[in-house]
């Protein structure tokens, strides 16, 4: 949980560091001219994110032996000795 909110804060700050270069909150053409390079940057990461984790080995479930038997009826589960 924390990693994710750590690369949503530098992500953020990364695409405005990105707009601030590029463009103001000035003028409507000075804010495209800074949002365009940013939302072009947020892109990029996206698609690196996506590559990098196509690139991951897949989780293997490991199957376990069932914790109840199912086989015998509930009467004949009652009725048997215990150990």
């Amino acid at each position: 949980m924390v990693i994710r909110e750590l690369g949503g804060v530098i992500g953020v700050a990364v695409l405005g560091s990105v707009f601030a270069a590029h463009g103001s909150t000035a003028a409507a053409s000075a804010f495209l001219a800074g949002f365009r390079p940013a939302l072009l940057a947020g892109a990029a990461i996206a698609v690196v994110g996506a590559l990098a984790a196509t690139s991951l080995p897949s989780a293997r479930r490991v199957l376990r032996e069932p914790m109840f038997d199912h086989s015998r009826t509930p009467t004949e589960l009652a009725t048997e000795e215990l150990p």
